[in-house]
């Protein structure tokens, strides 16, 4: 499913909470990479993957799981730039294209003038508080 056929009656749904998909293999030192954010929007869990092949974003409904080894999902909701958000509701959505067609950001607004980007960078979902004029 891309972003285009998501539910219409998403915008207006609660934000109850966010969870990261990260890989973080044991036998490596580095921080571990988020692959993925599972946002809880009313009866709805918004899937936001980055996709390895092309550094794009995957925007779908579903659940996340860490079925491999090496991943771990961990609660998010009280991040820094997640938690403003909860307990708003979303009041809209944008997909982006990037300039060779590759669609690797969606914003969401809960706010007038602030919301959230994520954006595929290297395989991973980078995030983003945005705020500024109304933009939603």
């Amino acid at each position: 499913m891309s972003a285009d056929a998501l539910p219409e009656d998403l915008c207006g749904t609660q934000l109850d909470a966010v969870e990261e998909l990260l890989f973080a293999p044991s036998d490596e030192p580095s921080p571990p990479m988020r692959e993925a954010v599972s946002l809880r929007l009313g009866v709805w869990s918004l899937i936001i993957r980055a996709l390895t092949d092309t550094s794009e974003l995957q925007v779908c409904l579903g659940k996340l799981a860490a079925e491999e080894s090496g991943y771990l999902l961990r609660d998010a909701s009280g991040d820094v730039w997640f938690q403003p958000f909860i307990g708003k509701s979303l009041r809209n959505w944008w997909q982006a294209q990037n300039d060779r067609g590759y669609a690797d950001a969606f914003m969401m607004a809960f706010e007038v003038s602030r919301g959230l980007c994520f954006i595929a960078m290297n395989n991973t979902v980078s995030v983003l508080t945005v705020d500024g004029e109304q933009w939603s």
